[in-house]
């Protein structure tokens, strides 16, 4: 599966919040949420369609992967891209400059916790 641009993601969001939402509606959102003329939103729905991401029937956008399982491929591909598959490399890279509260540890301690085999 591709990866969505910032764009794309921006219009995604909207779709699965929306399901169905009609293109010209969709349009009219990012006009005012963003600026974006119609022919812009138009570019990446049909760039999002042709990464199999959108279903676009009689101008009713669906998006083909729910929010969660894209989310899900993306982080992966962060982690094998950027950190080698390691999530503790990860995390380091993310607390090494600002530490972490005691509330955030905790919870972070549990999420683990609730993951290991």
């Amino acid at each position: 599966m591709e990866l969505l641009s910032e764009a794309e993601s921006k219009i995604a969001e909207w779709i699965w919040a929306n399901p169905g939402i009609g293109s010209m509606k969709l349009v009219a959102v990012c006009e005012s949420s963003y600026g974006w003329k119609q022919s812009t939103v138009f570019t990446m729905i049909r760039r999002m369609k042709d990464k199999g991401l959108l279903v676009n029937e009689k101008s009713h956008l669906t998006m083909t992967v729910s929010r969660h399982a894209y989310y899900h491929m993306y982080t992966k591909h962060i982690l094998e891209c950027h950190y080698g598959g390691s999530l503790t490399a990860f995390v380091e890279s993310a607390l090494v400059y600002d530490g972490i509260d005691k509330n955030e540890a905790g919870r972070l301690l549990n999420v683990i916790r609730k993951y290991t085999n």
